[in-house]
């Protein structure tokens, strides 16, 4: 068991173009988390060519974070949908430079717990504090956005 799953999907549309595509920040989240005891694994790569691996996968994490740029937001909000379907004890979490679009409507179709919006490192080991170790208050962390009573909220910018 572990405690984030970072994921880098792309999809493929263009042959062999993005087989070597990395998501450097994954890594950079996952190693700044490791500095404070919470354990995690990255994976990047092509969603349907992957799907079990990440199905399996899920089943040991307690929090999934996604990356999300324009061209893989459908494939985020497919996966992110179906893995809260499917576990719905899993805390879904999307960034990335497209974030900062996602609306209300993507939050729900997604079934995403929280947007976290601008530099993840501080918003992201807040979050990891709140969810595992049941400290500080989500409307206190700042740079995220969320859905509560069907009202969303966004706290202020990091």
């Amino acid at each position: 068991m572990y405690d984030f799953l970072f994921l880098g999907i792309y999809r493929k549309e263009f042959g062999e173009l993005f087989n070597n595509i990395e998501y450097i920040g994954l890594y950079y989240l996952a190693s700044f988390l490791e500095k404070y005891n919470f354990t995690s694994k990255v994976y990047t790569g092509e969603k349907y060519g992957s799907f079990n691996l990440i199905n399996n996968e899920c089943k040991n994490a307690k929090i999934i974070g996604f990356y999300c740029d324009y061209d893989n937001q459908f494939e985020v909000k497919y996966l992110a949908n179906y893995l809260k379907t499917s576990y719905p004890n899993l805390i879904i979490l999307i960034g990335g430079p497209q974030a900062i679009a996602l609306d209300k409507k993507f939050m729900i179709e997604s079934k995403a717990d929280i947007i976290v919006i601008g530099e993840g490192e501080l918003t992201v080991w807040e979050l990891a504090r709140y969810y595992l170790l049941s400290k500080g208050k989500l409307s206190e962390i700042n740079g995220i956005r969320y859905i509560l009573n069907n009202q969303l909220f966004e706290t202020p910018k990091r």
